[in-house]
């Protein structure tokens, strides 16, 4: 389930409808934290205060996609983040990918 103020937060900010976070099996786990989950584990992002992500101990890294992809497309976009995934396939752009670790390197 997510809390209304973080479907607020990507519609108001990202565009991004909770009926798309919801798709993409995003939830809350607190008022602090949202989850997303990819393929090989979870990657968690903080709503409140300073910015920051955390990936689920022992996640590996793997590319983070739509629920359903269209492997037939003659095209992929590889983009920034998970919320360029989700908005792209709002707008039925079904081959959209994210990479990870590309993120936010240190």
């Amino acid at each position: 389930m997510i809390i209304e103020a973080h479907k607020n937060w990507y519609e108001i900010e990202r565009g991004i409808t909770g009926e798309t976070l919801e798709a993409f099996g995003v939830h809350s786990a607190s008022d602090e934290w949202l989850i997303m989950p990819y393929d090989t584990g979870e990657r968690s992002r903080k709503m409140i205060g300073d910015r920051d992500f955390r990936f689920s101990k022992g996640a590996k890294t793997c590319l983070y996609h739509a629920p359903e992809l269209d492997n037939n497309s003659s095209y992929c976009f590889l983009v920034e983040g998970e919320s360029d995934t989700m908005r792209l396939w709002q707008e039925d752009i079904r081959m959209c990918l994210v990479y990870p670790a590309l993120i936010h390197s240190r």
